[in-house]
């Protein structure tokens, strides 16, 4: 999967560094880990544990994850380092309300700027 302007981490070493590094925030579906870099470019990426379940349950959540990288990845900042680590509960979540909790937590945690999911969800309230 290509997403413009994204770099993605793939190397051993470097979600070791990343994870040893790096801030994180737990939630039910997923974990966040983040770190801001000095460098101008983001790099991301997607782990699923085989605690998660079956293949067919991990290419399930690695989709889910990859395609929410796809939809927030043009209002990432720069200078950012993203792993999104599936938790088995991601594989019942509906995907609106985890699109919409995702973009929150990652407004909140300052990755993204802006969340059109975020305020479209409270201007419906």
């Amino acid at each position: 999967m290509r997403i413009t302007g994204v770099k993605w981490i793939k190397e051993n070493r470097q979600f070791r560094r990343i994870y040893r590094q790096a801030k994180f925030k737990n939630f039910a579906e997923l974990t966040i880990y983040y770190r801001f870099l000095r460098r101008d470019e983001v790099a991301v990426a997607v782990a699923v544990s085989r605690k998660l379940g079956t293949a067919v349950e991990r290419n399930f959540a690695k989709r889910r994850l990859r395609h929410l990288l796809q939809e927030f990845a043009p209002q990432f900042k720069r200078g950012v380092e993203v792993i999104l680590m599936a938790r088995p509960q991601i594989l019942d979540a509906d995907f609106a309300t985890l699109k919409q909790r995702v973009a929150r937590e990652l407004m909140q945690l300052g990755i993204i700027e802006t969340a059109e999911d975020v305020q479209d969800a409270a201007s419906e309230d």
